[in-house]
């Protein structure tokens, strides 16, 4: 039978996985000089008890793992999210994967985004990924998630993001992204004002010769030109 130390890295992941914060502390005194990062740990395994009681103790809401990821960029519960905002977990943490609403665009439920926005958590971030640049809700409508678009919704990027994203979409024929533009115009109107120097969606979509999105913008009420 493998014996795991008391304090070492296996242990603190075992109790963590367990959510048994009575043995998390009788760990935290003999910690290993080479600890993983115990939030963004107790974030990701969903280990509310335990959580709470390192931030008791002192433990850093915006302590990052060795890839620049705090627990609120790995959160997946709305719970955990109030949790480590009254603690000081900053909502627009830059980290090389985008903001925590960068990453719950592309992987957590509605709830969680909704809590991060109601924290304050930024809509217009822009998340670097060269030659790229997206807001979350462009994350999420490039990944097709539909209800993430719709929580999103809720507190939508600056107007030009918007026209940008939805122009996108009514360039494509897919089911999925034929979803997410359906979304879109009914959040934004068929109508949107273009940037100056730019064409309307109907002109876009119609020089795409993409028959579903010109159908689509036209049951939204879209103008004809």
């Amino acid at each position: 039978m493998t014996i795991t130390p008391a304090g070492s890295a296996q242990a603190l992941v075992a109790v963590l996985r367990h959510d048994d914060p009575s043995a998390l502390a009788a760990l935290l005194d003999n910690l290993p000089a080479k600890s993983p990062a115990l939030v963004p740990m107790a974030a990701l395994m969903k280990a509310h008890r335990s959580l709470d009681l390192l931030l008791s103790r002192g433990f850093s809401a915006n302590e990052t793992r060795v890839d620049g990821l705090a627990g609120l960029h790995l959160v997946r519960d709305a719970k955990m999210v109030r949790m480590l905002v009254a603690a000081g977990g900053d909502v627009n943490l830059a980290s090389p994967g985008g903001t925590p609403l960068h990453l719950a665009a592309a992987n957590a439920g509605p709830p969680v985004l909704k809590a991060l926005l109601d924290a304050g958590a930024d809509p217009n971030a822009i998340c670097d990924r060269p030659p790229t640049r997206f807001t979350p809700l462009q994350i999420a409508c490039e990944l097709g998630r539909t209800q993430a678009v719709k929580a999103l919704l809720a507190r939508p990027p600056v107007h030009e993001t918007c026209f940008f994203v939805t122009a996108e979409f009514v360039t494509r024929s897919e089911k999925k992204s034929l979803a997410v533009l359906d979304l879109l115009l009914a959040a934004f109107g068929a109508d949107m004002q273009p940037p100056a120097g730019y064409d309307s969606l109907l002109h876009i979509a119609s020089k795409a010769r993409c028959a579903d999105g010109v159908e689509l913008l036209r049951r939204h009420g879209a103008a004809q030109p």
